[in-house]
């Protein structure tokens, strides 16, 4: 849908707020109640879908609390010839709990808080029998907060999405043995297949929020499925003060027991750990070293993760170390080459030495080095190293963590020499967490997209062998490449400007593939994108562009325009004289003398079929 679409003849789309595999979130205008509301709209491809969304709206209907966003409403219409589902909902101003912490981990008051906001949406769940399978960063709304220092105050949690919620003992809707959430906070009893899950499974999901909001990391931050679910399920979590030493009393505990493999060990259920926190809220005033809601800062790949305030010589060293990163980014912007890596070497060794090979600033000069690596030489490897420390260190929503992994996934998907397609749900995870965490106009969340409709547009032989790309494109390649590449068109534009050589590239493939289907009126824009407007620039452009131009314009209704244009054409092919130039001249003479008879019976017939090429 489009700004300023009005939905059911109620509902107002005045901006989008979110976009994901499940469809859309906008923030739209309520005219029959005149309040402002967020609207989740989706196009169901089946009918598990369709029950999806209207599972989501009956639970979250039935629960009302100041910590779980409030439905309004539910139901189902058609947009332009296509059916669509939505949920219309309570706009909670703020952002993410996602991008809190990617600024940083917050102070620890604010951090207990938050968890308590959430255990008190997952009691009011639980005591209707709702289990909500997908507490993540994500999912959480803090609204009120402005950082630590602003005087902004600690802020409230909401809790967001229930489109995989379930009551309790309810039947699945995915099919039997096929597991849906966010692996990175999941219990194990669910990545194991347990037959029956209860609320404790979303306080081990708790668990791994919390240790993430007090420390910055997830207890189990491993990248690969398989890694992941073992560590789950035999891996004992570091105590967060291991992490992140001067957090309360009590704090290691909590997040040990909720964290049990065990779902016997874990509290018995949310107002036990309400009660927990709350106790760790009214404690003891924590040790001045770690004291952070007074006056302490977010970490950042910058800062060390401790927050300690006493001066170290890690902490003496660090600012020259950051001074000394910048410089050879500085120089590797300039070309400089192999010593741009060399320096890099030095530098990693000596953040080693001194920070330790586990400090953020470690990790960012290691990213920094394998990029250059893979831009450079097309190399992979070094990338798939830094990786795993990218995840363990800046965790998977770190915008260098996602880029690492969206190289590897479009690269692999696109352009790798074997079968790309079983990396395509890697590359739409990616993406979608890129779109989230970054936001849809981000280098990073663009080039993915391009990534994956490249990835969409190749072709296998009998062997799941990757085929060449075509030179001349049938019209079903030239219509397919086009419906991939044509509604990314404009967000390329807007995110990386009009004259970036991805868009521009973009554009060429879009114009020749209209050309080549016949659709002129719509090729022209694309050639008025590529073609320049100065006389020396125009001397530049291959010909055959410019007398497909000229094509285009005869066609959209300009013959004079056209006629002028192959008169520069033909110009500028006089005083080249060779052999393709004549080639050239001749079909740009019949197209000038076709566009002539155009202008003279004005609507008389088109060159539609002629000279195409």
């Amino acid at each position: 849908m489009r700004e300023q679409d009005v939905l059911v003849e109620r509902y107002e789309l005045t901006g989008l707020l979110g976009r994901g595999g499940f469809g859309e979130v906008w923030r739209a205008f309520d005219t029959r109640v005149r309040r402002t509301v967020a609207v989740k709209i989706g196009h169901p491809r089946s009918a598990e879908d369709r029950e999806r969304f209207a599972s989501e709206a009956h639970l979250a209907g039935t629960l009302v609390h100041p910590c779980i966003a409030a439905l309004y409403d539910y139901g189902e219409a058609q947009y332009e010839g296509r059916p669509l589902v939505y949920l219309v909902m309570e706009l909670v101003e703020g952002e993410t709990l996602a991008a809190v912490l990617l600024r940083g981990v917050p102070p620890t008051a604010s951090a207990l808080v938050w968890a308590r906001d959430v255990c008190e949406a997952l009691g009011a769940a639980h005591e209707r029998n709702v289990v909500h399978r997908d507490i993540k960063a994500l999912n959480v709304m803090i609204t009120g907060y402005g950082g630590p220092g602003t005087g902004a105050g600690t802020g409230r949690a909401k809790v967001l999405d229930f489109g995989i919620a379930k009551y309790l003992h309810q039947p699945g809707l995915t099919a039997t043995g096929y597991v849906i959430g966010s692996f990175e906070y999941m219990a194990p009893e669910r990545l194991l297949g347990a037959p029956s899950v209860d609320g404790r499974a979303d306080l081990y999901a708790l668990g791994c929020l919390l240790m993430q909001l007090l420390t910055g990391r997830l207890p189990f931050p491993a990248q690969e499925i398989e890694a992941l679910s073992y560590a789950h399920a035999h891996t004992a979590p570091p105590p967060p003060s291991s992490l992140r030493p001067g957090l309360p009393p009590g704090a290691d505990r909590l997040v040990l027991d909720l964290l049990a493999k065990d779902p016997a060990g874990r509290p018995a259920g949310a107002a036990e750990v309400i009660d927990r926190l709350n106790a760790l809220i009214r404690g003891d005033e924590e040790p001045p070293a770690a004291h952070d809601a007074a006056g302490g800062a977010p970490t950042d790949p910058r800062r060390p993760h401790d927050g300690t305030r006493t001066a170290s010589p890690q902490d003496t060293a660090r600012p020259v170390l950051v001074a000394r990163l910048d410089r050879i980014l500085a120089s590797g912007r300039t070309g400089a080459g192999p010593a741009f890596v060399r320096q890099l070497d030095l530098l990693i060794g000596d953040l080693g030495e001194t920070l330790g090979a586990d400090d953020p600033l470690t990790a960012e000069a290691g990213y920094h080095r394998s990029m250059y690596l893979w831009q450079s030489a097309g190399d992979p490897t070094e990338l798939e190293r830094v990786l795993p420390r990218l995840l363990g260190i800046l965790g998977p929503e770190d915008r260098r963590t996602i880029d690492v992994q969206a190289v590897l996934a479009g690269s692999a998907a696109a352009r790798g020499q074997v079968d790309g397609r079983p990396w395509l749900p890697v590359l739409r995870e990616v993406i979608e967490r890129s779109t989230r965490v970054l936001g849809a106009d981000s280098e990073i969340t663009l080039i993915a997209r391009l990534d994956l409709a490249e990835a969409l547009d190749r072709e296998y032989d009998g062997r799941a062998r990757p085929l060449a790309a075509p030179r001349d494109r049938t019209p079903e390649q030239a219509a397919r490449r086009r419906d991939l590449l044509a509604p990314l068109l404009p967000h390329l534009v807007r995110g990386l400007g009009p004259d970036d050589p991805r868009v521009r590239e973009v554009t060429l493939r879009l114009a020749l593939d209209s050309y080549g289907l016949g659709a002129y009126r719509e090729a022209l824009p694309y050639y008025e994108q590529l073609l320049p407007s100065s006389p020396a620039g125009l001397v530049r452009t291959p010909v055959g562009l410019r007398i497909q131009h000229a094509h285009c314009v005869a066609e959209s209704g300009d013959p004079r325009r056209a006629v002028a244009l192959l008169d520069a054409v033909r110009e500028l092919l006089y005083t080249r004289g060779d052999a393709q130039s004549v080639q050239w001249d001749k079909r740009a003479r019949a197209l000038r003398s076709e566009a002539k008879k155009m202008r003279r019976q004005q609507g008389g017939g088109g060159l539609r079929g002629r000279l195409r090429g």
